[in-house]
């Protein structure tokens, strides 16, 4: 039996074959806050964290998601860098997430900053540039050994591919604290459209940062899209497949019904594409019972847990 060191969670999802599909978590506010290196385990609870901002993340963690970030720039810096990632929408549809950054002389100000949007509904400066895409990559290795190892790794060959493609202007690549999916490292959540990614490589993350290349591949990495729950990102996934790369240009919102049966629902995702009318895709979304896997989704936690697997079938 492959004693518990060892163990690698990632490397057990992928021998399962498990779909990655339908694990990026539904969310309407990110607060990603700067700072350097080294992350307790419970990334706020790290010596550099003072404790009135563990305190406010506390209070706050129903309502936002919050992460430490840190980069190959943020030793050099005097100052703390506060993204906020807000769930865009147009009427009902959104396509992503709007970005509102603040640069803190402490972390004093870190927590006035973050008040300031609680209490009194107050935004730093909303980020219009082009040159906003934000991609966050788990390095958090005191969670789980799957981001430190893999995640780590892939971090510092992202940097290499923006260098050689001369795009580090146009794209800052992060570390991130924990934010779900270890199992599938590396993993990476590229803003502001808010998609989640897994079992990153080299091929895959040029695809997407290009938006050009196989698709097949890049969707085989896709987890899903955060602006929708995890039911309809099941069905999203066929409107990807669909459209290609034209459907990262979409607005989107989803309407889900449990049914009698309680293991299935019924998903509708209403999308804009350009400036064609509104399209509508209806999908059936069931668990396979039988085909359903039992896995450990931590490397630290020895205790498996049963991951349901599901069918989506077209309603149109």
């Amino acid at each position: 039996m492959v004693t518990s060191n060892k163990f690698f969670c990632s490397a057990q999802s992928l021998l399962l074959n498990e779909e990655l599909i339908g694990t990026a978590l539904l969310t309407e506010v990110y607060i990603l806050i700067e700072c350097k290196k080294p992350w307790a385990n419970e990334a706020f609870e790290s010596k550099k964290i003072p404790h009135k901002l563990r305190l406010m993340v506390k209070q706050y963690r129903e309502s936002a998601r919050f992460l430490l970030i840190q980069n190959n720039n943020t030793k050099h810096i005097d100052h703390i860098q506060v993204l906020f990632y807000l769930r865009s929408s147009n009427y009902i549809f959104s396509k992503g997430f709007t970005l509102y950054k603040a640069e803190c002389s402490d972390y004093d100000r870190v927590c006035d900053t973050i008040e300031d949007y609680f209490i009194n509904q107050k935004l730093p400066s909303q980020d219009n540039s082009e040159n906003n895409r934000n991609i966050l990559i788990c390095t958090h290795g005191g969670f789980d050994q799957c981001c430190g190892k893999y995640g780590t790794s892939f971090y510092i060959k992202s940097n290499d591919i923006l260098d050689s493609n001369n795009i580090h202007e146009k794209v800052e690549v992060w570390e991130s604290s924990h934010f779900g999916g270890h199992r599938f490292a590396p993993t990476m959540i590229d803003f502001p459209d808010g998609r989640y990614y897994g079992r990153m490589n080299e091929d895959v993350f040029t695809a997407i940062i290009s938006r050009t290349g196989d698709l097949n591949t890049t969707v085989s990495s896709y987890r899903g899209w955060a602006i929708l729950p995890k039911v309809a990102q099941l069905v999203e996934k066929q409107l990807l497949l669909d459209f290609g790369w034209q459907w990262f240009n979409a607005s989107a919102a989803s309407y889900v019904k449990l049914l009698e049966d309680g293991v299935s629902y019924d998903v509708t995702i209403r999308y804009l594409l350009g400036h064609d009318e509104e399209r509508v895709y209806s999908a059936r979304v069931s668990k396979k019972h039988s085909q359903s896997l039992s896995m450990r989704i931590r490397c630290q936690n020895p205790v498996e847990t049963v991951v349901p697997q599901f069918s989506v079938d077209s309603l149109d």
